[in-house]
C-alpha cells in the first residue's frame, strides 16, 4: 500500500521550520542604534553550560489534491514550539562549540483533528563560531509523528539549518553572501538549498544592538512514492497488474527571512518570514486560473486574489508564516541538575 506522498513533503517542510516569522511573538524593539559599526564580524558567541531558548510559532494555510482525490483539500496549521539549545563542551584546538539542540514542546493544531503532540529526538553536532555545523547525530529514530516514516537521514538537514552560517570577514551594510546545504531524504533524490543572505542595516531588540539579515532562497526539489521492497509480500493477483508506477511530485519552494542577531553577544533574538510551496504531479499540465479583480479593489486585496490565482493552478499549494524568538526563561524542567 501507497503511503501519500504528502507525508514526505510534510517531513521535508520540519526541516524548513529550522530556520525559523507575520505571526506576532511579543517583543521589545527599540529603534535605531546609537553608534553602528562601520564594517561587523558576524560570529555565534557561547558559554559552556549555557542553555538558549526559542519560541516558535507556525501558521500554514493552502490546498492539496493528491492521486485519489477528486477536489482539493484545504489545509490550515498551526504550531506551537519551544526548542533549547545547549552547550555542553567547547574544543579550543578545532575552535567548536558541542552543542544539544533539544525540542521541549511541540503541539501542531488541525482544525478538523485538534492537537498533535508532535516529537524529536535530541540533536547533537558541533558548530563552530561562523555557524558551520559538522558531526549531526541523534535522528536514527526520528518519528515526527505517529505513522510518519522514520527518516534518519535528516540529521544532516536540521543540523545545517539551526543557525545562519556567516562568512569569515567582516561585513558592510549592503554586503551579501551565499550557503549551499545538501538536503538527504531517505528514498528521494538529494535536494539543494542556496541561499542569500544580505546586511540590511542596524537596529535595537529587546534591548540589544542587532544587525539585519535578510535571507532568501528558491530550492526545487522532486520526490516519489517510497520504492516497493523486494521482499515485501505479494497479494494474490499482483502478478496479473501492470507495473504501478511511482507517484512523483514535481515543484518549489521559496522563503524570504528576516533574522535580528544581537552582535556583541553572539545571539539570535528573533527570526521571522515566510516560505511558500507549490508542487505538482510529474507530466501534469498546469491549468490556467483566472481570478476577476473588482476595479474598487484595493493594492493588498488585488495581491491577495492573485496569489489565490497562482495557488489553484498547483495540486500542492502551502504559505508558511513563521517566527521565532528568544526567550530568556528556560523551564526548570529543560535544564540538567548539577
Amino acid at each position: 500500500m501507497k503511503k501519500p506522498i504528502i507525508t514526505i513533503l510534510s517531513v521535508l517542510l520540519l526541516a524548513s521550520f529550522a530556520l525559523a516569522a507575520e505571526v506576532k511573538i511579543p517583543i521589545d524593539e527599540g529603534g535605531k542604534v546609537a553608534n553602528p559599526p562601520e564594517s561587523l564580524q558576524l560570529e555565534y558567541k557561547y558559554k559552556v553550560g549555557e542553555y538558549r531558548r526559542y519560541d516558535m510559532l507556525i501558521l500554514g494555510k493552502g490546498s492539496v489534491q493528491l492521486p485519489g482525490q477528486k477536489e482539493k483539500s484545504k489545509l490550515e496549521t498551526s504550531s506551537d514550539l519551544t526548542f533549547a539549545q545547549h552547550v555542553e563542551a567547547y574544543v579550543p584546538k578545532d575552535g567548536i562549540w558541542r552543542m544539544e539542540w533539544d525540542m521541549i514542546k511541540g503541539v501542531l493544531n488541525l482544525p478538523e483533528f485538534g492537537d498533535i503532540t508532535l516529537t524529536i529526538p535530541s540533536l547533537q553536532f558541533e558548530m563552530d563560531r561562523y555557524g558551520k555545523i559538522s558531526k549531526v547525530t541523534g535522528f536514527e529514530d526520528l518519528a515526527v509523528t505517529p505513522g510518519l516514516p522514520k527518516q534518519d537521514s535528516m540529521a544532516k538537514t536540521l543540523g545545517q539549518l539551526t543557525s545562519l552560517g556567516f562568512p569569515k570577514k567582516e561585513l558592510k551594510v549592503g554586503d551579501t553572501w551565499d550557503q549551499e546545504f545538501k538536503i538527504e531524504i531517505k528514498d528521494q533524490d538529494p535536494v539543494v538549498m542556496k541561499t542569500t543572505s544580505k546586511l540590511l542595516g542596524y537596529e535595537v531588540m529587546d534591548k540589544a544592538d542587532c544587525a539585519i539579515i535578510q535571507t532568501t532562497y528558491e530550492t526545487p526539489f522532486k520526490l516519489a512514492d517510497k520504492p516497493k521492497a523486494a521482499d515485501e509480500p505479494k497479494v494474490a493477483g499482483d502478478a496479473d497488474k501492470p507495473e504501478e508506477k511511482p507517484t512523483v511530485l514535481v515543484g518549489t519552494e521559496k522563503g524570504d527571512f528576516v533574522m535580528h542577531f544581537a552582535y556583541t553577544e553572539g545571539r539570535i533574538v528573533r527570526t521571522e518570514g515566510t516560505s511558500e510551496i507549490t508542487a505538482d504531479l510529474e507530466g501534469k499540465k498546469i491549468s490556467a486560473v483566472e481570478t476577476p479583480i473588482p476595479k474598487d479593489a484595493s493594492p493588498e486585496a488585488a495581491a491577495e486574489l492573485k496569489a489565490e490565482e497562482e495557488q489553484a493552478k498547483h495540486d500542492v499549494s502551502i504559505k508558511y508564516t513563521m517566527t521565532s524568538v528568544y526567550n530568556p526563561k528556560m523551564p526548570e524542567s529543560a535544564v540538567e541538575r548539577p
